[in-house]
């Protein structure tokens, strides 16, 4: 079933991306971000900066 919106995992950290440590905690954790692809099991992403984020389905929840 296709998702609009994901969470990153918790487990999930800025090193895992990579990204800076300010730019994963004020754009990327907690946030639901709006999916702009979706594979079988891998998910492209947009962050409110306007990054575009790859995720796997062990490091993404759906959240809507």
């Amino acid at each position: 079933m296709p998702y609009e919106k994901v969470k990153i995992s918790p487990k999930v950290r800025h090193e895992n991306i990579p990204c800076t440590a300010d730019h994963f905690e004020k754009y990327l954790r907690d946030q639901a971000l709006p999916i702009v692809h979706q594979g079988k099991d891998y998910v492209r992403v947009r962050d409110a900066a306007g990054e575009e984020w790859g995720f796997f389905s062990n490091q993404f929840d759906p959240c809507g």
